[in-house]
């Protein structure tokens, strides 16, 4: 089954054959990375479970991090996996934010590495995405229409369109997908949106938050997610029910609600309760779940704080188009800005007073804030500033980061890619990484 570029779906031919185990100490076979045959460039990370038999169809995870860290990523989801029996494939070559597009070739590649070593349940493929790939998961799920059960995504949602989600899943109980994001990640305010668009259109979804930004959830939501997931092949007809499994994990999913009630969070309880009730519609758990939710939604002070939720996401908006254009503007002033003033430009100062209000709301929508802002100072606009070989405007950007948090990662490569470039004296001044 391959993917060409144009994402024109091509005949399933599945092969077979063995590989993987994990950290920590888990019983399966891991391969920690493997160049795919037929195409030295492409390379993968695979956990196969314990259970694996190379003649046996096999649901399979497909992970799509969004700068290639395939064992990284494949980390997150192996214990999960071994428990339920799915291989889980990575890839190394998959990647968001770049002039061209790398992911359908990775994930041709990731096909045919699994055809070559695995039978798979071609009724049961998933995807895994963080950030931007989360973004193309959806484009892939809606090309392998029938053939993905689910997705797995964190950290970023796609806008409405004609052929967006509710379109192409709205309603299809075989379909499901499980989404999270951190409180403080600056994509936090789109994926609430897209969790109450799933909902209306009857798509079966589960939406998970968790302390913390804009990074894949940790392993522990990582793995509720494929327990989910499990739980829905077997509700929506793609795998032959575990009845004790189902009423394990439908009483776990309501003791979880509860608790969310119990701790006073009645925006996330009264959510869940809904995603249960749609889950199993026809079940006294689900009719019981749904009369919760309905509970607590005549609460007047849970509609107080979705009206909260939802001035802040309209103020989230209309910041959002500020920030861009100062960033904008900035682009093109006669000399690059001291990073001073390129962060006064940006509110920076009254979003930092915002980070110590005693409004956890105000705090987190603060943090939201200013990770975007961080985000296209260290990482965007020194990027495109490198590439146009405007270096005192990467420099300027860089250094306004920096004065926010220490440079890492990525932004650290363009640190030393602009150092090349200046004097040393100047340089010197760059080198605030970690």
């Amino acid at each position: 089954m391959i993917l060409r570029p144009t994402l024109v779906l091509a005949s399933l031919a599945v092969l077979a054959s063995a590989s993987a185990a994990q950290e920590p100490a888990l019983p399966g076979r891991l391969i920690a990375r493997e160049t795919v045959t037929g195409d030295s460039t492409q390379h993968v990370a695979a956990y196969l479970p314990s259970t694996f038999e190379a003649t046996r169809p096999t649901p399979v995870l497909f992970v799509l991090d969004p700068r290639g860290r395939g064992l990284l990523a494949l980390d997150l989801f192996a214990g999960a996996a071994e428990r339920h029996g799915w291989v889980v494939v990575s890839s190394y070559n998959t990647a968001s934010d770049m002039a061209v597009d790398p992911n359908v070739d990775a994930v041709n590649a990731m096909l045919a590495w699994t055809q070559a070593h695995a039978r798979m349940d071609t009724t049961r493929l998933y995807l895994a995405g963080f950030s931007g790939t989360a973004r193309i998961a959806w484009r892939l799920a809606a090309e392998l229409h029938g053939r993905v059960a689910g997705i797995f995504g964190s950290g970023g949602a796609v806008a409405f369109s004609a052929n967006g989600p509710e379109m192409a899943f709205g309603a299809d109980s075989t379909f499901a997908f499980f989404g999270s994001a951190g409180t403080t990640d600056f994509n936090y305010a789109e994926m609430r949106g897209l969790a109450t668009r799933l909902r209306i259109a009857r798509v079966p979804s589960r939406m998970a938050w968790f302390p913390g930004g804009h990074s894949w959830p940790p392993r522990w939501l990582c793995e509720q997610g494929l327990d989910w997931l499990e739980l829905r092949a077997m509700l929506g007809g793609r795998r032959p029910p575990d009845t004790t499994f189902v009423a394990t994990q439908l009483a776990r999913e309501r003791r979880r609600a509860d608790s969310l009630e119990r701790a006073g969070q009645w925006d996330a309880a009264e959510t869940h309760y809904r995603e249960i009730a749609l889950d199993v519609p026809g079940r006294a758990e689900g009719r019981t779940a749904l009369a919760k939710a309905d509970d607590l939604l005549g609460r007047e002070a849970l509609r107080a704080l979705r009206a909260r939720f939802k001035a802040l996401a309209e103020n989230d908006e209309r910041d959002a188009r500020r920030e861009f254009a100062a960033l904008r503007k900035a682009r093109t002033s006669p000399s690059p800005l001291a990073p001073e003033e390129l962060l006064d430009r940006l509110g920076v100062e009254s979003l930092q007073k915002r980070l110590s209000s005693a409004d956890s709301l105000e705090r987190d929508y603060a943090a939201r804030r200013l990770s975007n802002v961080t985000a296209w100072l260290a990482f965007y606009e020194p990027r495109a500033f490198l590439a146009a070989a405007e270096v005192p405007r990467a420099v300027a950007s860089l250094r306004a980061a920096a004065l926010l948090s220490p440079l890492r990662g990525e932004s650290c490569e363009l640190a030393r890619l602009a150092a090349r470039q200046l004097p040393p004296d100047e340089a010197e001044r760059l080198r605030s990484c970690r």
